[in-house]
């Protein structure tokens, strides 16, 4: 006899998963942590915010981008030169948080994980001018270590709840 079971991947996991290493607009990022802030994990005193906290910074960046653009050009020859410099000040005592952390199955009905996740946030000014924005993108840390912990953890459990070996993989043909 054989049993299969592909550890179906949890909801929470596959959309943290979808937006990883992408970057969203800033109200884009808030809705996305208001709509998962029950993912977020709550801190345990080392470093990571609240996350109230989190969504308050996405919700409330507020960063004043100065842009100057200088071009000299010699007439005799044609050479020129272009200098470009671009200031960016944080307007407030907020503090962009570097990293926070989830706590979220990787398997349907599986156990919780509090995976760290990098925060990165970057402001672009649009080509033209115009009103300058807050970008933001998370970056979840070895996802690839998580889901293996995770899937041996499913076949100690199945080995011990059975009393049988559990073997992974496809049988030889």
């Amino acid at each position: 006899h054989r049993s299969i079971y592909t550890c179906p991947l949890s909801q929470q996991w596959k959309a943290w998963m979808s937006g990883d290493g992408k970057w969203m607009s800033q109200s884009d990022f808030g809705e996305w942590l208001e709509a998962n802030i029950k993912d977020l994990a709550n801190p345990d005193g080392a470093g990571t915010p609240a996350p109230a906290a989190l969504l308050q910074v996405a919700r409330n960046l507020r960063v004043h981008a100065k842009t100057e653009f200088e071009q000299k050009i010699n007439p005799s020859t044609g050479e020129g030169s272009f200098v470009y410099k671009k200031d960016n000040e944080i307007q407030g005592s907020t503090t962009v948080p570097s990293n926070f952390e989830l706590a979220i199955p990787v398997f349907e009905a599986g156990e919780f994980y509090r995976i760290p996740v990098r925060l990165r946030y970057k402001v672009e000014t649009p080509e033209g001018g115009g009103k300058a924005g807050a970008k933001f993108r998370y970056e979840m840390e070895t996802p690839q270590v998580i889901v293996r912990h995770a899937f041996d953890s499913v076949r100690k459990k199945a080995a011990e709840g059975t009393g049988l070996p559990i073997l992974a993989g496809s049988p030889e043909s």
